[in-house]
């Protein structure tokens, strides 16, 4: 199967229509990589670089035949080699950071920042020399030599050392919410409402009583030269009083000249337009926002890169910053601008959550790195070693990943040389790996509670893998398959998968709604789990026809229809990770009455999906909400409000639902969805690719 390059071609379109300047550029580098053949779409390695190097890597997996750590030097890499007395390149940056003794006292010290994976190589480098490990440095250099002259092998150095590595976490470093506060554009609207009401309004009256003083005969030439003077300073016109205001003082101008219809329109005004007699001073007399928006962007630079944002820095203005910033001293910083600093605060997973800066599974799983990478650094003894690794784990972990074909896996940490070289020196024991439990059952719990309604990401299956993986347990969580590029068959953690849905869900109503024989999964064949065997024995064929005789057929649009109700039927057998969860964690127990209220919240989105007709993520949350449901005592006090529920909804949601209730209610009360009963009385499932 090769990826056809229309996809890219249509990507370029939409950034050309949005006018993305970026986009534009990054998808025209892929489309010329894969006409000229550079660049090979589906491969681990798509460039002639190897597998450990950070590729540019555009929506959908399509790399760009660029480097993240090969980018143009630099203003502080420059700066760098200046301060060295360097030539300015990255050789010469990768040589003398290899001998340099500063490379190990920055190692020690910690006052490095780390974005790319490439940047801690040569930290390790350091690090290995200063134990003796002379063999292992050599070897690390001998493979990144190579690329000396095009990557960056060496961190940002900065003034301080952070802090050690924390437990708790934030959304994102403060030097990135500080940038994005300080570069925000000027309220433009609020702008022209004080000009309004401070310049024109003035003005346009000015230019009223002008006019009379003209009919009376009175009107004196430094007058209308005045207007004018005021008319030049004001600048453009914003508003309709304020373009009525020049149209006059440009009719004053050649007032003796008037023909009878311009006179006629001028006297109207004169007459039926008055002085302005409301006062909305008050409405600009507060600072601007923009002017607010300076204060705040000080106090954020007054704390130093690495440090959280402040509990108080949303506080009223001061007297000595209304001082220096011309506001009163008191105002009241805009609230919206708390969401942009609660991205930098420092709290626990289960308070961001709480107080919506993480707002969805997505999110989490953009954060959750920092919780996995700190506790897999606590295995190393050293501190430096370990600050090192929390780091160069939360980089890696930003990596987009590749669109990859025929059962590839995408690049794992270990593969990198300098990140194995530290994974060898973790120690893991009993205390460790039970405490990774205990994290990843209190995440996944976490997951559930603030998110029932959305499947797992494919970031967070990623992250909560490693957490799994830390604890010692083996537990099959499943990606969500692309349509587009599904190659028509599943590996051996679907299958596993699928078997804890046999072991979890026998006799529930999960198992009846979608009719699963549980001894049909539990007898599925086990592929290879061996990533070196041939995609054929790395492959199900059993759980393939499985899935293709249970997917509802019927006329689809395209191939990729097709693929969809496949995927969903493995989605269905496997419970897309909740049974492969349940089993490995006493989730039920932990979440005892959650289960009943994530029901309710899964019902509730999927009303209002229905209702705007998004099919898909409505099927999902349906699944989510009867795998719930099946550890639910009351299903029947469930139902019923679920049918007053529907009842306040709009006659044509209502009239979509019914067989879809009516399916549930008789899943509820023993009927599979298999047997005749369920297709006579009307009832159908709720899927996602047969809508």
């Amino acid at each position: 199967m090769e990826v056809n390059i229309g996809y890219a071609w249509a990507q370029l379109q939409k950034a050309i229509a949005s006018d993305h300047e970026e986009k534009i550029v990054e998808w025209r580098a892929v489309i010329d990589g894969m006409r000229a053949g550079t660049i090979a779409v589906g491969s681990r390695t798509p460039t002639k670089a190897p597998a450990w190097v950070t590729l540019r890597v555009a929506t959908g997996g399509f790399a760009t035949g660029d480097y993240l750590a090969g980018a143009p030097l630099a203003t502080w890499e420059t700066q760098l080699a200046a301060e060295r007395g360097l030539n300015v390149s990255r050789l010469a940056l990768n040589l003398h950071f290899l001998e340099a003794r500063e490379t190990f006292e920055r190692f020690e010290s910690g006052a490095y920042r780390i974005e790319v994976p490439e940047e801690a190589a040569l930290l390790v480098v350091a690090w290995l020399r200063e134990r003796e490990q002379i063999d292992e440095a050599t070897a690390l250099v001998e493979v990144l030599s190579p690329w000396f002259e095009t990557l960056r092998f060496y961190p940002r150095f900065t003034d301080a050392a952070p802090s050690e590595p924390r437990a708790t976490v934030r959304l994102q470093e403060l030097s990135k919410t500080r940038a994005s506060i300080a570069n925000a554009r000027r309220q433009r609207r609020f702008d022209t409402q004080r000009d309004a009401i401070r310049v024109w309004r003035p003005l346009f009256d000015g230019a009223l009583a002008a006019a009379r003083e003209a009919f009376a005969g009175t009107l004196a030439e430094t007058t209308v030269a005045a207007l004018r003077a005021d008319l030049d300073r004001a600048g453009v016109p914003t508003t309709s009083r304020a373009r009525d205001a020049v149209r006059i003082v440009e009719q004053l101008e050649r007032f003796t000249n008037l023909d009878a219809l311009e006179r006629h329109a001028l006297q109207h005004q004169v007459t039926t337009r008055g002085a302005s007699r409301r006062d909305d001073s008050a409405a600009v007399a507060a600072p601007s926002h923009a002017d607010l928006r300076r204060v705040l962007v000080a106090r954020l630079f007054a704390v130093p890169d690495d440090d959280s944002a402040p509990a108080d820095v949303m506080r009223p203005v001061q007297s000595e910053e209304g001082a220096r910033y011309g506001v009163p001293a008191g105002s009241a910083l805009p609230a919206y601008l708390e969401k942009k600093v609660a991205r930098s605060w420092d709290a626990s997973l289960e308070e961001l959550v709480a107080r919506r800066v993480i707002p969805s599974g997505e999110t989490l799983a953009i954060v959750l790195p920092q919780v996995t990478g700190h506790l897999r650094a606590q295995t190393i003894e050293d501190p430096a070693a370990r600050r090192l690794y929390a780091a160069l784990y939360r980089a890696f972990r930003r990596r987009r990943g590749l669109l990859l074909l025929w059962l590839q896996q995408q690049v794992r940490l270990h593969e990198l040389p300098w990140a194995a070289a530290l994974e060898a020196t973790r120690r893991r024991d009993g205390a460790s790996m039970a405490h990774a439990r205990d994290v990843v059952g209190a995440t996944s719990a976490l997951a559930i509670r603030a998110f029932p309604q959305t499947i797992t990401p494919n970031k967070l299956v990623t992250e909560l893998s490693a957490l799994f993986a830390e604890a010692g347990v083996q537990v099959p969580l499943v990606e969500e398959l692309a349509a587009d590029i599904f190659m028509g068959t599943f590996t051996a953690k679907f299958v596993l998968a699928a078997k804890a849905t046999a072991r979890v869900l026998e006799g529930t109503l999960y198992q009846r709604y979608y009719a699963i024989d549980t001894n049909e999964l539990a007898k599925l064949r086990v592929p290879s789990t061996d990533p070196k065997a041939s995609p054929s024995d790395r492959s199900s064929p059993d759980l393939t026809a499985l899935c293709k005789r249970r997917a509802p057929g019927g006329p689809t649009k395209s191939q990729v229809g097709a693929n969809g109700q496949i995927i969903e039927q493995a989605q269905i057998l496997t419970t897309h990770n909740l049974s492969s969860l349940f089993d490995a964690l006493p989730l039920r127990e932990h979440l005892g009455a959650d289960l009943r209220t994530a029901a309710d919240r899964c019902f509730r989105f999927v009303v209002r999906r229905v209702g705007l007709k998004h099919f898909r993520l409505a099927a999902y949350a349906w699944r989510q909400m009867i795998f719930y449901l099946s550890f639910v005592d009351d299903q029947a006090a469930f139902l019923s409000a679920a049918r007053l529920r529907i009842g306040r909804a709009k006659p044509e949601v209502q009239t979509m639902f019914e067989p879809i209730m009516r399916g549930l209610e008789l899943a509820a009360e023993g009927v599979a969805s298999n047997q005749p009963a369920f297709s006579m009385s009307g009832a159908r499932l709720l899927l996602a690719w047969s809508l």
